[in-house]
């Protein structure tokens, strides 16, 4: 069956249970219903002794001889091999002769994976295969976790049994390393229990202490008594010779365990195979969305812990939107910018089908909002047919006819993300060689959307004047510059002059009143250049433009203003492999911020509102002229740490470190006793451990700042 589970059941110790738990797990399985095959691999052919075969040498067909037959190539038909017990399970036994099969595996080609073949030509029948393994670590033990899917191993509560787990776990963790990543180990089966000894309990207490962190230990516990002793004698299972004894319950109880593993594997295999059809290649992303999920949201600047998911619009909404609208972008790519690879260059294969009579498409999506750009009005409307119908039948989406557009960019511009993106000839520069007649594409603020933001900024302007403490009025302050900047670079791909100079109208206008209203006779003493404010000091330099701030400790602390926020162009095409999700993309990231050696001016504050509010009052050496002092000291040291030059934005935890910390609060906070240090330099500043492998100028900077 498609979904079949191989189970091994090993333990380099004997006498501690394996094949009692094979006979009696596989026949619990049949039980429940399921079609269970199991297989010998033990040369003394215990499991099939158990199951009534006595003279297992007088079989003519046992594991050994179709082992045998797939070292040697030859035609292999394991189904005639396989015996039919009176139980409801099948058994593919063994005899002697498997434990010279054991030597000529030695020599043979892919001697670990011979077992695996063998299985595999008779795994499609059943739901589960349950290998009994030999007492040793052998070639024959290698093979059968190199087959399985997991492991089970039954121990006794007994000293040596449990001291042998750990060969047994680097076992399993060396095949699964180097043969079967896949393998894994379901669990410790406690067998042959003696509940009320002291021995039994400590050494139960024990392994699960050592090992139930990272490995399963079964809550069933099979308990020791001589009917299962006599069942396997008899040649049957402990069902069939004591059905109501206590070990048939306790082994019905594990095999509930194990079907239940077995039940969630086979979901999460399904899971799979759906997350990779819908574009999900990375579990990790899986990983994110259940976090997310789990997270709650923020309203009103309040945080709302829920298990409901989070709320529409939020990081969640995008993500979902591309991972299940990945088959819409190669659908639509496929069509010109995508096609299928005939020519050696992809410029090639769009030539090809521009000279075929194909109207070129080109798609722009971000999260559910698309918009696909063509050169005919009659190829728009055809392409807004086939989505209709492709989102109906393929996506079971229903494509909104009011929302879904089509627009001449010529006469009309389109609304996209905020912005309103307009065809119009290329402007006019003083050099006539530059002047063409083809159309350009011309991104324009969305005015109307913008309206809306800039009047929540203005409402957090007037917040300001509702208090008397120069704390608070600075930490709304620096809210008010965050919202500002944010909302300025969001602008700034666009052609936004005009834009900038409406918010800044706007908010001047809003802090006029608030001023007037807080110092009705000298508010404009409280207007000054923003080169002399002590916030965001690599923003303002060089600025003589007023704006409002309010003092303090002789420092002034002010809006900023949006149009000193530099245009955007970038030289070349941003490189779609640059993303924080992998490897790659975080060195080519990485990469391209060390080109520009200089900070961008419009970065943002290393300082968050509650800094500011905290520090004003602070009579420690973390006060406000400590929160003013490292943003210059930021500036300064390029937004690398002093030590190993690594970029900070690629660290979450930074710290900003007093070298000389024993001096007076009057020159502890001073530039340029300031450095900035990533978190692991700053660990070992502290006396951290120190890496042997670690460079030795960063070293001596270490200790440099170490022995300060």
């Amino acid at each position: 069956m498609s979904n079949c589970k191989v189970i091994a059941l090993t333990n380099q110790k004997g006498g501690v249970g394996k094949t009692t738990t094979a006979v009696n797990l596989g026949v619990s399985l049949a039980q429940q219903g399921e079609k269970v095959l199991l297989i010998d691999a033990d040369a003394q052919a215990n499991l099939t002794m158990s199951l009534g075969y006595s003279r297992p040498d007088d079989l003519p067909d046992t594991l050994s001889t179709i082992m045998q037959d797939i070292i040697d190539d030859k035609p292999v038909d394991v189904s005639q091999s396989i015996l039919h017990h009176d139980e409801g399970v099948d058994l593919l036994p063994s005899n002697i002769e498997l434990s010279g099969l054991e030597v000529r595996l030695i020599n043979a080609i892919s001697r670990e994976s011979v077992l695996k073949t063998c299985i595999h030509e008779v795994k499609k029948n059943y739901d589960t295969v349950l290998i009994d393994c030999m007492p040793s670590l052998g070639m024959l033990t290698i093979n059968a976790l190199a087959a399985a899917d997991s492991v089970v191993i039954p121990t006794q509560p007994h000293y040596l049994s449990a001291k042998g787990l750990e060969l047994l776990l680097r076992s399993v963790s060396k095949v699964k390393r180097q043969i079967n990543p896949k393998l894994r180990i379901d669990g410790i089966l406690m067998t042959m229990v003696m509940p009320r000894t002291n021995i039994a309990k400590e050494i139960t207490a024990t392994v699960k202490s050592a090992y139930g962190q990272r490995i399963k230990v079964f809550d069933s516990q099979i308990p020791h008594s001589i009917r299962a002793v006599e069942a396997t004698a008899e040649g049957k299972s402990i069902f069939a010779y004591d059905k109501g004894g206590k070990v048939a319950a306790a082994y019905e109880k594990f095999a509930k365990e194990v079907a239940e593993i077995g039940e969630k594997q086979r979901k999460q295999n399904r899971a799979d195979r759906i997350r990779w059809r819908i574009g999900i290649h990375d579990k990790r992303v899986i990983k994110m969305i259940q976090q997310m999920l789990k997270a709650g949201y923020i309203e009103s600047g309040m945080m709302n812990e829920t298990k409901l998911g989070t709320m529409q619009g939020g990081i969640l909404s995008p993500l979902l939107s591309n991972v299940y609208l990945n088959d819409f972008d190669w659908f639509v790519g496929r069509m010109y910018m995508e096609p299928h690879r005939q020519c050696k260059h992809k410029c090639n294969d769009t030539r090809r089908l521009k000279w075929s009579g194909v109207t070129p498409k080109y798609n722009f999506r971000f999260a559910d909002d698309w918009v696909i750009l063509t050169s005919t009005e009659q190829e728009a409307y055809r392409l807004k047919r086939v989505l209709t119908k492709y989102f109906k039948n393929r996506m079971k989406l229903e494509l909104s006819q009011e929302k879904t557009f089509v627009t001449d960019l010529r006469t009309e511009g389109i609304h996209f993300l905020g912005f309103v993106v307009k065809a119009e000839k290329k402007r006019k520069t003083p050099d006539p060689k530059t002047w063409m007649e083809n159309l350009v594409g011309k991104p324009l603020p969305d005015m109307e959307r913008l309206k809306e933001k800039i009047q929540k900024i203005a409402d957090e302007v007037r917040e300001i004047g509702e208090s008397t403490e120069r704390s608070v009025q600075a930490a709304q302050i620096q809210r008010v510059n965050s919202m500002i900047v944010g909302l300025a670079q969001y602008l700034q791909p666009s052609i936004c002059s005009h834009a900038f100079h409406a918010i800044d109208r706007r908010i001047n206008n809003t802090a006029l009143a608030v001023w007037k209203k807080r110092f009705p006779k000298h508010y404009n003493k409280y207007q000054v250049p923003m080169e002399k404010l002590c916030n965001l000091p690599h923003r303002h330099e060089g600025y003589k433009s007023k704006t409002f701030a309010v003092p303090i400790e002789g420092e002034w602390f002010g809006i900023t203003y949006a149009f000193i926020t530099h245009s955007k162009y970038e030289a070349r095409p941003f490189d779609q492999r640059m993303t924080p999700y992998t490897e790659e993309g975080r060195r080519i990231y990485s990469y391209y911020r060390s080109k520009s050696k200089p900070l961008p001016c419009d970065r943002p504050s290393v300082n968050t509102a509650r800094d500011i509010q905290l520090s004003v009052y602070a009579k420690t050496v973390f006060n406000f002229e400590y929160f003013m002092n490292r943003e210059y000291a930021y500036n300064r040291d390029k937004g690398k740490c002093k030590c190993c030059k690594k970029p900070l934005f690629l660290d979450d935890r930074k710290f900003c470190y007093h070298v000389k910390g024993e001096l007076p609060l009057e020159k502890v906070n001073k530039v340029q006793n300031l450095i900035w240090l990533c978190n692991d330099c700053y660990r070992m500043v502290n006396n951290g451990p120190i890496p042997p492998d670690i460079d030795e100028k960063v070293l001596k900077k270490i200790q440099k700042y170490k022995n300060m």
